[in-house]
């Protein structure tokens, strides 16, 4: 059950756009996706949603970079939500 509603709110969160992806990344860093109750594992490539919550582990960072080119850096144990993107090509 609890596999079902995992896969079920990453589901979700991949039905909104992405907003970016991660970039680059040393260590280790999580996600939790919008409505979701369980941070996920996040590596380089995954993309990132409006209302996701990244986490650093000790002796890790990670780069993000958004849609119109911005890069977001998080250093070791670092939390930010991704809570409003604004971007008109």
């Amino acid at each position: 059950m609890a596999s079902f509603l995992l896969w079920s709110v990453i589901a979700l969160a991949q039905q909104q756009e992405p907003i970016g992806q991660g970039a680059t990344l040393q260590g280790q860093a999580t996600v939790q996706h919008a409505g979701g109750t369980q941070a996920v594992p996040l590596s380089s490539q995954n993309a990132v949603y409006r209302e996701d919550i990244i986490q650093t582990l000790k002796a890790s960072k990670i780069k993000l970079v958004l849609l119109e080119g911005t890069e977001l850096t998080l250093s070791e144990r670092g939390t930010m939500t991704l809570s409003k993107f604004v971007y008109t090509p």
